[in-house]
């Protein structure tokens, strides 16, 4: 697995409440981290299991594969790519065994790298296998594909214009799916409507998202942006 270098302009995060804000949130979304060492191919795939901020501890799930147990990781690069963002820092890890399972322990770094890519990183699902359904009256059992998602919104693509939508409008109970990642029933807003061809486009903001909602929606978010970096590399290689 290819893990891109950091942009010269990442920011350097310095403020430990920040830094401990940012790898909690990382921790409330389940986003994956890859753990590579200097002069070595190997990548470890993890998630972190605790941050523990009056102890500045972080903990980390069971490395996979099992090769670590090969190597030192006094100096272990740690990444994350998310939805939107993406951080690497520098850190000890040390496993510890609780229960019989295997944790990594470090201390919430002094400093981590910290690149936004843009406030709402959009993902093209042309290459996916995404739907939606506007359930709410008076626009029952219309379906469409996806031609692109990302946290706040989508655009989507129905057959047949007959659907007068105004700016403005909120649709009850639409119906979000991308293949087995995601399976969401929200509310939206229609930011834009327009016929194209025998179709009609619809650009939509999804509306009061639960935590839960927004936790599935991040983690499906950090999958397909991760899945897209890997097509890249391929194309690249």
């Amino acid at each position: 697995m290819q893990i891109l270098p950091m942009p010269a302009d990442a920011e350097s995060v310095t403020s430990p409440g920040r830094i401990a804000q940012i790898l909690e949130r990382a921790r409330e979304a389940g986003f994956e981290f890859h753990v590579t060492l200097r002069g070595s191919e190997e990548v470890w795939r993890t998630t972190i299991s605790r941050v523990v901020e009056d102890q500045a501890a972080l903990i980390f799930h069971q490395l996979t594969p099992a090769t670590w147990q090969d190597y030192k990781l006094d100096s272990a690069e740690v990444h994350c790519l998310a939805p939107g963002c993406r951080l690497v820092f520098t850190a000890p890890l040390a496993p510890t065994d609780d229960a019989g399972i295997c944790y990594f322990e470090t201390a919430i770094p002094d400093s981590l790298l910290y690149h936004q890519l843009r406030s709402q990183f959009r993902v093209n699902l042309a290459w996916r296998d995404s739907h939606i359904r506007l359930a709410g009256e008076p626009h029952s059992a219309r379906e469409g594909e996806l031609i692109n998602i990302s946290e706040g919104g989508c655009r989507a693509r129905l057959d047949g214009f007959d659907i007068d939508m105004t700016r403005g409008a909120i649709l009850e109970g639409c119906r979000i799916r991308v293949a087995d990642l995601l399976d969401l029933e929200c509310n939206a807003e229609v930011c834009h409507s327009q016929p194209v061809g025998d179709h009609q486009e619809l650009s939509l903001s999804f509306k009061d998202l639960s935590p839960a909602q927004r936790r599935q929606m991040q983690k499906c978010m950090a999958t397909l942006q991760r899945e897209g970096l890997r097509q890249s590399a391929v194309k690249q290689g």
